[in-house]
């Protein structure tokens, strides 16, 4: 008997950001490398001949926390990749469920009925990962191995060998162990995450956002451009958020920069939509740090009532992508040092105080990696 342990990569950008990424090569969050230690501990009594891995980062870099305390090398397979997403790669869940509303629940309800624009249809996922499968069963009889993968790959997987089995939900690093002998796969469990503490689980992480679906929690993206007077309102909200008055404020300046942040990519200034409604800003600044290999984000806000509930980490992910895409290995923005919220929530994703600087107000620069 061969015994099969499938496991889903640690938290990655498009969990955290709340993105689609099927081919996508994101890296893992601050969060994700955290689970890793636990999800090595999982292992550390359990005798593995071999750990193998999808070839993209985020599967990778979890199977090594597997792998090399074993003292394994891991056998990296596209086969084990997660499904093709083509048109949907690295698009926000909120665009989706506006615009491709028929196709996103048809995937959630049931992905043996889904195909992506362009991508993958169940199908076609499930051969190629079966036929990884196969081999790895060829060199390893009798042996136990791991297969670390991805959310759909592998849910489409346990639907192909166990179209009965009510699995739970497949949080960050749950493990599945399937066993395979004389042609039949028997599942010993699947999607069992207890090895993640609760202050870790990506799942948990989310459940505020599940307590308010009104809202509509996954964001999407629309221009601003042709709105100074809604821009100029926001950037007033903001500024008397955090400073108390309109010392200093020049709301026509602000919006002749961020026009001509325009000009190199319209795209440069957005508004975050939660359904039909603005539930944030956020300006980048294209070319301004490029010479430091930086992204700049002049302006980042959400209005009230999106404040508070895991939201504005949309924000800083879809800058994150856009300057990731324009090859910058490191996102900044400033902040005003009496603004302990957002500084503490900025020190919660990555970012670290750089300098210090400001003409109109003292501000700090805080710098995340990319």
């Amino acid at each position: 008997m061969t015994t099969i342990y499938f496991v889903r990569h640690a938290q990655a950008e498009g969990n955290l950001y709340r993105r689609f990424h099927g081919h996508y090569n994101s890296n893992l969050t601050e969060t994700g490398r955290k689970q890793l230690p636990f999800l090595a501990r999982r292992f550390a009594d359990i005798p593995l001949a071999a750990v193998y891995s999808s070839d993209l980062t985020r599967a990778l870099e979890t199977a090594e926390a597997i792998a090399v305390p074993k003292g394994l090398r891991v056998v990296t397979d596209r086969r084990f990749r997660e499904r093709e997403a083509g048109a949907w790669d690295n698009v926000p869940f909120g665009e989706l469920e506006q615009f491709q509303a028929e196709g996103y629940e048809t995937m959630k309800r049931d992905p043996r009925l889904w195909t992506p624009p362009g991508g993958e249809s169940w199908q076609d996922c499930t051969d190629r990962f079966l036929d990884g499968l196969s081999q790895l069963l060829a060199a390893h009889p009798g042996q136990a191995v791991a297969v670390v993968s991805h959310s759909l790959a592998l849910k489409d997987l346990m639907l192909r060998l166990f179209p009965e089995a009510a699995l739970p939900y497949c949080d960050n690093t749950a493990v599945s162990c399937v066993e395979y002998e004389d042609g039949q796969y028997r599942l010993r469990f699947g999607n069992d995450s207890s090895h993640v503490p609760e202050a870790l689980s990506t799942y948990a992480s989310q459940r505020l956002l599940r307590q308010h679906p009104e809202l509509h929690y996954n964001l999407w993206f629309r221009s601003a451009l042709g709105e100074p007077e809604r821009y100029i309102q926001y950037r007033r909200e903001a500024w008397e958020l955090v400073y108390g008055d309109l010392d200093g404020f020049d709301g026509p300046g602000f919006w002749s920069t961020a026009m001509k942040n325009c000009e190199q990519d319209p795209q440069a200034l957005v508004f975050a939509m939660s359904g039909e409604q603005i539930a944030g800003i956020l300006e980048l600044n294209v070319n301004g740090y490029a010479g430091k290999n930086a992204g700049y984000i002049p302006f980042i806000y959400l209005r009230q009532p999106w404040r508070h509930k895991g939201l504005g980490i949309q924000l800083i992910g879809h800058a994150a992508q856009y300057f990731q895409a324009l090859g910058r290995d490191k996102l900044q923005l400033r902040v005003a040092p009496s603004n302990e919220p957002a500084i503490g929530f900025y020190q919660k994703y990555g970012f670290r105080k750089v300098a210090a600087s400001g003409i109109r107000r003292r501000l700090w620069l805080m710098e995340k990696s990319l």
